[in-house]
């Protein structure tokens, strides 16, 4: 392809600069991975000055423009449309919310993971819900495409106001997880006293990710003979993380290295994904791609695409129940790993990316 032919796009890509990236940050790094495969993309990325302590290099191997400024004081010169992207983008897409206004000539487009700010506004804070909903209010103006990895997704936004032809489903990937190290795993989970078959869950500890009620399903099924310690891996979010009061066998982690995490989740037993709420469910995808048995909150849109085990998130006994239910029978474990491999398996960042070139020449 001739160089003139090729795309010119800017990635937002300051998600990867905050505390917790979360499923966001792993969507920017995936998509910036699966971009630079394609001969047909010229792609750059826009982040926040680091912070001191931070590192300087985020390892995009792409030319990268930075604001003056670190997060979190960066946002309100982007939410005031005072710092923009690269200048030399006919495409200016944002990982999340908030992303900087395009400049003339340029075409502006979002990814929106999910609108839970508004439908699920008690998991957040006041302050971070009217921020989402004064951003979301400036993409409507500005934007004119939205990218988001679920149908769900898709139908809210046909319901207020967008087009069909602005909106592109575009399937994440999950061909960024880390080969697993088996062990360094098993060396964290030494030092932890785990020395046997274990359950685990993974999130950011927040209230939206339910642990409160995942503790008390464990309970009741130590109490009916299965008495496997539950590993919760992942950082302190904001509010309360529902492990208080947990037994001796609910064991935090925090937050492990890319190849720990992989390792103890293809090793569990399984893997208990039971949010409240989702745009997605990136983790359940992770999970099932490494090939582990994952019972997951049937609101995800996730577990629905990708056919896994699902219960009401609500319900303590009901996930008691099936956690057992699966524990007592091996071969349904065994065909839930066969299947999340083979349902997971065309997964991938470049394949996302395609899709994402395909939507964007469609708007300049």
């Amino acid at each position: 392809m001739n160089v003139d032919e090729r795309l010119a796009v800017d990635l937002c890509a300051d998600q990867l600069r905050r505390r917790v990236p979360g499923g966001t940050g792993t969507y920017v790094r995936g998509l910036l991975t699966g971009l630079r495969t394609l001969e047909g993309v010229q792609v750059s990325a826009t982040v926040s000055r680091p912070r001191r302590g931070q590192p300087r290099d985020l390892s995009l191997l792409v030319p990268t423009h930075s604001w003056p400024l670190p997060q979190p004081f960066s946002q309100p010169f982007v939410d005031a449309g005072l710092f923009r992207g690269s200048k030399t983008a006919r495409v200016v897409h944002t990982g999340s919310l908030g992303g900087p206004s395009p400049r003339r000539g340029q075409v502006a487009t979002v990814a929106i993971h999910d609108l839970l700010w508004r439908s699920e506004s008690a998991t957040l804070s006041r302050r971070g819900a009217a921020w989402h909903k004064a951003a979301y209010a400036r993409a409507r103006r500005e934007c004119c495409g939205v990218v988001t990895g679920a149908p769900s997704v898709r139908d809210e936004l046909l319901a207020d106001g967008w087009s069909e032809e602005q909106i592109l489903v575009a399937p994440h990937g999950a061909d960024h997880l880390a080969p697993p190290d088996q062990d360094a795993a098993m060396a964290l989970l030494k030092r932890h006293e785990v020395t046997g078959p274990f359950l685990v869950t993974a999130s950011t500890l927040e209230p939206r990710k339910n642990l409160r009620r995942v503790v008390a399903a464990h309970r009741q099924v130590v109490a009916a003979g299965f008495d496997l310690p539950l590993v919760v891996v992942g950082p302190s979010g904001w509010g309360s993380d529902g492990l208080e009061g947990a037994d001796h066998n609910v064991i935090a982690v925090g937050h492990v290295a890319p190849e720990v995490l992989s390792a103890l989740l293809s090793s569990a037993e399984m893997v208990l994904s039971l949010s409240l709420a989702e745009g997605y469910g990136l983790p359940v995808l992770e999970a099932m791609s490494l090939g582990a048995v994952v019972l997951a909150s049937n609101t995800t849109p996730a577990a629905h695409e990708l056919h896994c085990p699902m219960v009401d998130p609500l319900d303590v006994e009901t996930i008691a129940e099936a956690t057992v239910h699966l524990l007592q029978h091996e071969e349904l474990r065994a065909q839930c790993r066969a299947s999340a491999k083979e349902v997971t398996s065309s997964r991938t960042w470049a394949n996302s990316a395609a899709l994402h070139e395909t939507f964007w020449r469609r708007h300049v």
